[in-house]
């Protein structure tokens, strides 16, 4: 059996060619615009990781330090909105790591629901922030940890 060609019309014209051309380009255009987002995600998601791991990494020191060493800093500063000179960053550094420190009040034993006002000599508040930044780690630790 031998097969018999019909149409003298072998494969796409030209113009098909560029058509179907045209309709992919237009096509695709949403699909990469679809990904601007993710790719500025991602940049976002990795300055707030590395910023993570900056905040964790201070944040280990200062519990790697003797607790006596903290808590008289933290009788020193008197005031949980100051940071810390001693533990802190020096202050020309760029996003300048903050460290507080304070006495807490756990059990309100004055009344004043004040959790900064309290007199207990085995528990000590401890936040790592960044200068400038609402990112922050925070603890309550005790000498027997």
């Amino acid at each position: 059996m031998t097969l018999v060609q019909t149409s003298g019309n072998r494969g796409f014209s030209y113009v098909e060619v560029l058509i179907s051309i045209v309709l992919i380009v237009m096509t695709l255009i949403p699909a990469m615009n679809a990904l601007v987002p993710a790719i500025q995600g991602t940049t976002v998601h990795e300055e707030v990781v590395t910023e993570h791991y900056r905040l964790r990494a201070k944040f280990e020191e200062i519990l790697a330090q003797p607790y006596d060493d903290l808590f008289n800093e933290a009788i020193a500063l008197w005031d949980p909105t100051v940071p810390s000179a001693l533990y802190s960053d020096p202050v020309a550094t760029q996003n300048r790591r903050l460290v507080y420190l304070a006495r807490i009040d756990a059990d309100n034993a004055d009344a004043d629901d004040d959790p900064f006002t309290g007199t207990e000599n085995d528990l000590l508040w401890i936040r790592v922030s960044i200068d400038g930044n609402f990112r922050a780690l925070e603890s309550v630790v005790s000498p027997y940890d």
